[in-house]
């Protein structure tokens, strides 16, 4: 059995009707999968894959410091692939099936623009003579004091 990539690329193109740019992607993403399989794990086959593999392959992302986002996507890519040559009967067990994905990591926000002493600084800095001066020294108050 072969990797069957050009069959997996004609039915996410005819049949999941996918855009030219998201065929790439995955033509890409597997592609680099499939040559990392045969080079560093001896793979002929998507049939010779195993759980083992999958997760040297994630590994090797980690090490390599891809992004959680780069990780999480060629997951999704090699599970939704495994899952096809299960359903067409190319594959009897899916490899991927239990795939680790990458933890959810919480967003790290950006550092201050501005220092607690500057912003003191901009608010003392603002007028309040009308209303509106006011409202907006108030506005100015909310968005740092978050």
């Amino acid at each position: 059995m072969s990797w069957r990539l050009d069959e997996f690329t004609a039915y996410l193109r005819d049949e999941r009707n996918l855009s030219p740019h998201t065929l790439r992607a995955y033509d890409r993403e597997l592609a680099s999968f499939q040559e990392f399989a045969e080079a560093e794990m001896s793979c002929a086959s998507a049939a010779a894959v195993t759980p083992a593999d999958l997760d040297a392959v994630m590994a090797q992302m980690m090490a390599k410091k891809h992004s959680r986002n780069s990780r999480l996507h060629l997951g999704s890519t090699i599970q939704r692939f495994f899952r096809w040559l299960q359903e067409r009967g190319r594959i009897i067990t899916n490899p991927a099936v239990s795939l680790p994905m990458p933890p959810a990591e919480e967003d790290e926000l950006p550092e201050a623009p501005l220092s607690e002493a500057e912003v003191q600084s901009l608010i003392a800095s603002l007028p309040t003579a009308r209303i509106v001066d006011i409202r907006n020294r108030c506005l100015v108050e909310v968005l740092y004091g978050c």
